[in-house]
């Protein structure tokens, strides 16, 4: 290819093109990443700006705490717990509304409303429907006779943690309905009508047909729903601020108590880290089950 002058464009300019978005990157992904990995290795607080060296020993207290398997298994139960909530609800909303009924659009619209709420609006509300003294999920429970006595939904261990599986589910049932839906959509009729010549009722199809054509929207709905609520800070430290006794800590306020709270910058990052390693090795093994499913 050649310039309006007549000259050859120069191969590197294409290159010299991408430095700034380059710089960017760094500046914005990987620099906190690189630093976040060299504070876990060192005592560094904010009372004490300084940089000791401590090697592993961050790792090692955290592998013999309690509290540290505590806030794992919490944001495990809760992270998967509400996923698969969101999942079965979703995609079963998404059957509904791919199928032929009357008013879908006001249906799609009445559920992506619970998505576009923000979250602290959405936190907000459940501590009042959870209050023991006049909400409404107490109001409704003991005038159906179903508890004796108003239960403390957000002040027990149990109640705690379920309730927040609850609220993680109900916000997320909008992002796989819309995405499940979409892939729906996209489920070649061809195939389907093959099905139908073969003799296939509705559920051989749907597990012959529908499953394995959108397997790979499926995985990514779980993956983004997995790392979405790993992150989340503002519903549990609204709702519960990761009590009663860490019965809802997880990573994410676990890493945020240590550094903002005790100011352990160097073990915040430890915790990080470790975070980081388990969404990598999940994502590794999504785009493996990707993998597979373009090779068949």
């Amino acid at each position: 290819m050649q310039a309006i002058g007549g000259k050859p464009i120069d191969k590197a300019f294409p290159y010299l093109l991408l430095i700034p978005a380059l710089l960017i990157g760094f500046s914005i992904l990987l620099f906190p990443l690189i630093n976040g990995l060299i504070l876990s290795f060192t005592n560094y607080t904010l009372l004490k700006p300084e940089y000791g060296w401590k090697g592993l020993q961050h790792y090692r207290n955290l592998f013999q705490s309690k509290v540290f398997w505590e806030v794992y298994s919490n944001s495990l139960i809760m992270v998967f717990s509400s996923v698969a909530i969101q999942f079965f609800i979703g995609f079963s909303m998404a059957l509904l509304l791919n199928a032929k009924i009357r008013m879908q659009g006001l249906f799609r619209g009445f559920i992506t409303i619970i998505w576009i709420i923000p979250e602290i609006v959405t936190a907000l509300l459940f501590v009042i429907l959870y209050n023991k003294d006049f909400g409404i999920f107490n109001y409704f429970l003991t005038s159906l006779h179903v508890v004796k006595e108003p239960i403390s939904w957000l002040g027990e261990p149990v109640p705690a943690k379920l309730s927040l599986i609850f609220v993680y589910g109900w916000r997320g049932v909008p992002f796989h309905m819309v995405m499940l839906l979409a892939a729906l959509q996209t489920v070649p009729h061809e195939l389907e009508e093959a099905a139908i010549i073969d003799g296939a009722n509705r559920i051989k199809r749907f597990f012959a047909v529908t499953i394995p054509s959108i397997s790979h929207i499926i995985a990514l709905c779980w993956l983004l729903s997995i790392v979405r609520a790993f992150q989340d800070v503002t519903q549990i430290m609204t709702l519960t601020k990761g009590g009663p006794i860490h019965s809802t800590t997880t990573l994410a306020i676990h890493v945020y108590n240590t550094a903002f709270t005790s100011f352990d910058m160097g073990k915040a990052a430890a915790v990080g880290v470790t975070w980081m390693l388990f969404l990598i090795i999940l994502s590794i093994f999504y785009i493996r089950i990707i993998s597979k499913g373009e090779d068949l």
